[in-house]
């Protein structure tokens, strides 16, 4: 597992803990991704996954409600970085 990879679990791990607030986790994960380049495959393919879940998180809503097979909620968005990170753990044996 990469040192990169484990910097996202720790990232993880501030959300969760409520350490950070949903809303800025969106803007720094995206941003951190965009600029990634030391990921294995494996890694990688798992966080552009989640990059795309993290991509639809709305608190409009409005778009919830016009969208909702695109737009996820905090409880979901949170639900899918869960999942992400018990993945993560797959990767690491």
């Amino acid at each position: 597992m990469s040192h990169a990879f484990v910097r996202y679990e720790s990232f993880f791990g501030r959300l969760f803990s409520g350490l950070m607030p949903i809303g800025k986790f969106q803007a720094t994960y995206l941003k951190r991704f965009r600029n990634e380049q030391q990921l294995d495959k494996a890694e990688f393919n798992l966080l552009e996954q989640l990059s795309g879940d993290v991509d639809s998180f709305t608190s409009d809503q409005r778009l919830l409600g016009q969208k909702p097979d695109f737009h996820l909620d905090a409880a979901e968005l949170r639900e899918n970085i869960r999942s992400a990170a018990d993945r993560s753990a797959a990767l690491k044996t």
